[in-house]
């Protein structure tokens, strides 16, 4: 009351002295709610992964990786091996045989028969040069008989060889050459039959190589005649019959 009475307010202050009283804030002056932000531009949106970043993102394991991962490169599923067996040809698998079976008998017996008459013919072997003198009066030379007879049958089989190897032909076109040397092995054979009775004739080559030669290339000549015309013959059946 003293205050009041003393003109001294100093706690609670009175109204301004031109009668002026504060009223509340003008619009411009309070704040408003907040800008929404502008919307982004198209270019900078990002848009859908292009095929390119597509590839390089790893899928999802397949399962033949996922079996492999989770068994550890091993288990009970293993890749399978699934073999076919082809269909065999009796006839192709005894023609086979067959000539594995020749060729084992001609360079076995045919071509070693064929070296031990060169060999007799060339350098005399285990024969008496009388036998030798003896031989001389003959229609044919035993000697000659046994370089024609060795050299025409190592000389064949080299280009029969050469000539399926190297060349390429097959046993279809090499059969009429075949033939043809086996008719001259069984005509030579058939004259060895009839030297060797003469050259028995004489004393002094009884016993002696040039004979005993003579005959075993003529008898080895006749079963490689028989063998190869069999040959022959079932060629012909499996490439003219069976097609």
């Amino acid at each position: 009351e003293d205050a009041f009475k003393n003109g001294n307010d100093n706690s609670v202050p009175g109204p301004p002295p031109n009668g002026n009283i504060p009223g509340p804030p003008s619009s411009n002056i309070m704040p408003g709610p907040p800008k929404s932000p502008p919307p982004p531009n198209a270019q900078d949106m990002p848009g859908p992964p292009k095929s390119q970043d597509m590839q390089q993102v790893p899928g999802p394991p397949s399962s033949n990786q996922g079996s492999h991962n989770n068994n550890g490169g091993g288990g009970d599923e293993r890749r399978g091996c699934k073999c076919k067996c082809p269909t065999c040809d009796p006839m192709e698998i005894l023609n086979q045989v067959w000539q594995l079976l020749a060729f084992i008998i001609a360079l076995g017996v045919y071509v070693l028969i064929d070296v031990f008459a060169l060999i007799i013919a060339f350098e005399e072997y285990n024969t008496k040069q009388e036998c030798w003198d003896d031989l001389d009066s003959l229609w044919m030379h035993p000697k000659t008989w046994l370089m024609v007879a060795g050299l025409t049958s190592i000389i064949g089989v080299g280009l029969g060889m050469l000539f399926k190897v190297i060349c390429g032909i097959d046993e279809e076109h090499q059969d009429w050459p075949r033939l043809c040397v086996l008719i001259f092995f069984f005509i030579w054979a058939i004259i060895g039959y009839v030297i060797s009775g003469q050259i028995y004739s004489f004393d002094s080559c009884h016993k002696q190589s040039v004979g005993k030669m003579t005959i075993a290339w003529s008898i080895v000549k006749n079963i490689e005649f028989c063998c190869g015309s069999l040959d022959i013959i079932v060629n012909a059946y499996k490439f003219h019959f069976m097609n």
